[in-house]
Formats: structure tokens, sequence, C-alpha cells
């Protein structure tokens, strides 16, 4: 197996946001019992929306969060409101790039109290369910234990002939996927309903409660999360979403990013490793060669790509 690691984006000094901002005479207020600096969004104010307060922690962050507009990258701001087009020697004065600052994103995920999500199918499994598992390189018993898999027939409305996924957060079922093992199936994947889901799945990431560490490697679906196994989680998708990035920054210090390596994928991991660098983590973007998928790799390329991470 041929696996390399591309772009990496450590941890460095954080920007010292309340020091420029002095310098620079732009008007502050200290909130949030003194964590917090707030000043005028350099944002909102375009398309006549109005202006909004924009807030940074107080010990330093290298992204800024505005409670209207969003999240935006330290580069563009201070440009706005510094004036300084090139902001280069501003972080030689004030610190770096990346963060390694004791605030994290805090993750707020809460179950609606009294509500239970009912998973569709059963635990009982038939001959094409356990055949098809095998045709994906798995240990059918072992993989409908770990993830509690669940079955169903072809009476289950939408979720029809697909095996059940649950997706779980602390240990508690909150949403879940299915997925056809139809040969040629027009719909492979179904997810849960926004109605059915306790936490939507954009908003989380599938095999969290077998990803304890500070690090972990990050992949596409569950397929890929089942071959890689502990410590390992997907995000439904390269289609990362800021909660995810949010819940993901507040778990994990160390972030191995390993989506397929296909050209748009890869612009994506780009695009999501350094969310993830501005919110304090550490990332590694790691390349399939030939292999491509890792949801292809075998137990042995699976054991080889763990070991050379320091997450077996």
């Amino acid at each position: 197996m041929n696996c390399s690691a591309n772009w990496k984006l450590a941890m460095k000094k954080t920007f010292n946001f309340n020091q420029c901002a002095q310098d620079y005479f732009i008007p502050t207020q200290v909130t949030g019992g003194g964590k917090w600096i707030n000043f005028d969004c350099p944002f909102c104010g375009e398309g006549g929306i109005g202006k909004s307060k924009m807030g940074v922690p107080t010990d330093g962050g290298n992204s800024f969060h505005c409670w209207i507009c969003g999240t935006h990258q330290i580069k563009e701001t201070l440009q706005r409101l510094t004036g300084q087009e090139d902001t280069r020697d501003l972080f030689k004065q004030y610190g770096g790039l990346s963060s390694d600052l004791g605030y994290r994103p805090r993750a707020d995920l809460t179950i609606p109290k009294g509500k239970v999500l009912t998973i569709p199918g059963s635990r009982r499994y038939k001959q094409i369910h356990l055949d098809y598992l095998e045709s994906r390189g798995f240990d059918p018993e072992y993989v409908i234990r770990k993830y509690d898999l669940r079955f169903t027939n072809s009476m289950a409305g939408p979720m029809s002939n697909r095996i059940i996924f649950p997706i779980k957060y602390k240990n508690k079922p909150v949403s879940f996927q299915g997925r056809s093992y139809i040969k040629d199936a027009k719909l492979r994947w179904r997810t849960a309903s926004e109605e059915q889901e306790l936490i939507h799945h954009k908003h989380i990431a599938y095999n969290l409660d077998n990803a304890t560490g500070e690090s972990v490697v990050v992949v596409e679906g569950i397929m890929d999360v089942l071959k890689l196994g502990d410590n390992s989680i997907g995000t439904f998708g390269t289609s990362v979403k800021t909660a995810q990035i949010k819940l993901i920054a507040s778990l994990y210090k160390n972030v191995f990013i390993l989506f397929d390596n296909e050209l748009e994928a890869q612009v994506k991991a780009k695009k999501f490793g350094f969310a993830l660098n501005s919110l304090g983590v550490n990332v590694e973007n790691l390349v399939l060669g030939t292999d491509g998928d890792p949801g292809d790799l075998n137990q042995e390329q699976v054991t080889a790509l763990k070991a050379d991470i320091g997450l077996l």
C-alpha cells in the first residue's frame, strides 16, 4: 500500500488580537466574564445587513466569529480591520497563523429529553446480508455485533432491503443510515429524516464512541470507518459542516484526514483541514496511492497505515 502525507498544518503561536486592536485603535469590548473580545464585524455592513458583533477569545485566537455571518479566517478579517493588504508583518508582530491556545470550541450536542429514536429493522439477519458484508471485505459477525447493525426486508418502506447503521452519541442512537444490499440500487444510501433524527447526522460524526483518544482518522463514510475500525470517524461525505468541524476540534488534538484521492475530495479535504487548524488542531492529510478508497483497503493495509500514524 502506498500512503503518504501531502501536507501538514501544525499548531503555532496564537495571534494576539488584544494588542493589535489597541495599536490600530479598533474599538473593543470584553464580555463573557472576561473570556471574549467583541468588536464591530467588518463583514456584516455589506448588503445592508447592518453591523453585528464579532468575537475572539481574550487568550488569543486565529479565527473570528460573528454572531450573524459566522466564522471568518484571521487574514481576511485583519485586512478589513487594519487596512493592511499584506498581513505578514502583523503576524510577525502579534503571533502566528495557527493556534496552540487553551481555548477549544465547545460542542453543544444535546439529545432532546424524553425522545427516543426508533431504528427500523431487526437484529435478525439472513444470508443475503452476510454475503453483502463479506463482499465488502468485512467479517460479518464482527461488524454486526460491534456496530449494532439492523436489517430490513422488502416491507420497510423507504428503508426496505437495507442494512441499517445506527449513528450513536454517548452510546445512544441519535440517527441512522441504511445501505441497500441490492445490486444496482438507484439510491444506495438513505438517511433518517430530520423529523426522526435526535441529532442531525451532519452535526455529528459516525463512530465517536470508538474514537476516544486525542488523535483520530477522519474518513468520508460509514464503510470507510468499518474498514479502519477504532480511532476513526466518518463525516457522511466530503462536505463537512461547521457543526462537525467544531465538534471534531473540541474532541481531538490531532486529526488525520483520509478522503478519496479524487481531486474534488482532496480540495474539500484541504478546506476542512484549514478550518480545523484555525481552531487549534494539528492536521495531516493522508493520500492513498493507487488504492484510492479507504473502504477498499484490506486488514494488512489498515494495520500498516494505522501503525505509520501511531493509532494502533
